[in-house]
């Protein structure tokens, strides 16, 4: 960890805004300068005019940034100097004397007094900062997070802010603090099979360590690229049950997971291996490990959805396009028949000619094969004959790009779902090779409608029914019936909320007025608010 003098706990912007001497304008002069009556008597109370210019001084500086400035009176600016002499000492002689550090506490002690503040003290206010920075830095352990909200939890209580460097220092002290906490978390409970997994993936293998190929992004969602992503999945699955097994006695947020694996991606794995801590290096990698456990899943889930879609799109397209043919010929045929339809007001063929002329003659315009499949055995095939039909040219590549993925992912939903009992069974026959009665598949899945395409004289087609299956959980995945626990993305909505048991505690440690103020306590302040402000737009 960083030194408390390396440690940058707020952007130059923050830094000037609450600790810089504020530097009025002439309006902003008249709003801080221009003092009330219980202002201007703690003011003319000081010794003498000089002491009273420099009080009322530090009630505008005050005023405006709830902090007190120890300057001489060349660092004060010779304009706020002259819009005070001018306001209250006009024909006045005003000389700077020198403002004693006696002088200096009191009229801060007074003035903090009058807009009921506490002036800052290490002795008592430092142990309450610890305590709440121990609640606040389970959210995010950044240094600008927990100096803002350091920073707030003072403006609450109503205490003037510490100098820059005691704040450093205070933040710099928290984060070693909860460093140690997470070292001895990881050196206890890490076995040293975990260690050497952990060290593996930092190791370097021919100019290549394998936490350098985890962190290749897929470029598309072809096969070869899938089957990466699931090595990687596999990987990863040792470490990500790592984290699980430690993470109740980590108590990490989601933030500060996702801020410590991002440092992987900073630092190189030489970085890990030789210039951070070793317990910081493991906790990041694991840290990494997780998040990207689950955003491979996310991919892995993604693929899926994607070539369930574009087998579909395909097959309906190869259906439309048959099923045009299949019509187009349909009307050849009708044509035909209406020229037979004109043999029999054809008067060049006499009454009494034999039968035998007639069938050439019918013969002559139209096949017997054709009367014979279209007349006798006609042909009513729907584009939906034809959807399963084209199925058998991609079939193949519908089991490649598709079992696979769904092998590898752990789907799950709330309550018993049937679309996940016939996964189970494709799973068992294809992937687990376990010799199973295909006819044992949920009867309900197979709808009276679509019966006939997935069942051959009432045997399942077994491909066909495998991807009528997953064109069901593409749609389960969207309507959030089927989900995915170790995921990022796809994760239950459940999986998002606060347990109901845990939310007061998680309300508490917030530390938010607005959670905990009634809502129509805060509606009525709102209309408060709005009706001003209409009232001031209109005036």
């Amino acid at each position: 960890m960083s030194s408390k003098e390396h440690l940058t706990i707020l952007s130059d912007s923050e830094r000037a805004a609450f600790y810089d001497t504020p530097d009025f304008n002439s309006e902003q002069q008249f709003e801080y300068l221009r003092l009330s009556k219980q202002e201007l008597d703690i003011a003319l109370s000081r010794v003498d005019i000089s002491a009273q210019v420099y009080c009322i001084l530090q009630i505008g500086y005050f005023k405006a940034v709830q902090l007190f400035f120890r300057l001489e009176w060349n660092d004060i600016s010779i304009e706020d100097i002259t819009f005070i002499l001018e306001q209250y000492f006009a024909g006045q002689i005003f000389t700077p004397n020198r403002i004693s550090k006696h002088e200096y506490y009191t009229q801060c002690s007074l003035i903090a007094s009058l807009y009921g503040y506490t002036l800052w003290s290490t002795k008592k206010h430092e142990s309450a900062l610890y305590n709440h920075a121990a609640q606040i830095i389970c959210c995010d352990v950044k240094p600008q997070f927990l100096a803002l909200k350091l920073l707030d939890y003072l403006r609450e209580l109503k205490i003037t802010r510490p100098g820059f460097t005691t704040l450093q220092s205070l933040v710099s002290n928290i984060i070693n603090l909860e460093w140690q906490r997470l070292s001895e978390i990881i050196n206890t409970l890490l076995t040293k099979s975990e260690i050497i997994i952990i060290n593996n993936l930092v190791d370097i293998d021919n100019s290549f360590s394998k936490l350098a190929a985890l962190k290749q992004d897929a470029k598309d969602f072809k096969y070869q690229m899938m089957k990466t992503e699931m090595d990687k999945l596999i990987t990863l699955q040792p470490l990500y049950q790592t984290m699980l097994k430690i993470m109740p006695q980590l108590k990490l947020s989601q933030q500060n997971i996702l801020y410590f694996a991002s440092l992987v991606n900073y630092y190189t794995s030489h970085d890990l291996r030789t210039k951070i801590k070793t317990e910081q290096a493991y906790l990041y990698i694991l840290c990494y490990a997780w998040q990207r456990y689950q955003q491979i899943n996310d991919n892995l889930v993604t693929a899926f959805i994607y070539h369930v879609k574009k087998y579909k799109d395909k097959l309906k397209f190869e259906a439309k396009a048959e099923f045009g043919k299949h019509s187009a010929s349909r009307h050849k045929i009708l044509d035909n028949m209406k020229e037979l339809i004109k043999l029999y007001v054809d008067d060049n063929l006499a009454d009494d000619i034999y039968f035998g002329e007639v069938r050439k003659k019918v013969f002559s315009i139209v096949s017997k094969e054709e009367i014979i499949n279209n007349i006798v055995h006609p042909d009513n095939k729907k584009e939906i004959d034809f959807y399963w039909q084209s199925f058998g040219k991609l079939s193949r590549s519908i089991a490649m790009n598709l079992r696979p993925l769904a092998s590898i992912l752990d789907f799950n939903s709330h309550d018993k779902n049937k679309w996940l009992d016939a996964l189970a069974l494709i799973k068992s026959i294809y992937i687990e090779n376990k010799r199973k009665n295909i006819d044992d598949y949920p009867e309900e899945t197979i709808p009276k409608s679509i019966s006939k395409y997935l069942l051959e004289n009432k045997k399942l087609n077994l491909s066909r029914y495998e991807f009528w299956v997953y064109r069901q959980l593409e749609s389960q995945f969207n309507n959030g019936h089927v989900f995915l626990n170790n995921s990022l993305q796809y994760k239950s909505l459940e999986q998002e909320l606060v347990p109901i048991d845990k939310l007061d505690d998680y309300i508490n440690q917030l530390n938010l007025p607005i959670l905990n103020t009634p809502i129509d306590k805060q509606l009525q302040e709102l209309k408060h608010l709005m009706n001003y402000g209409i009232n001031l737009i209109n005036c």
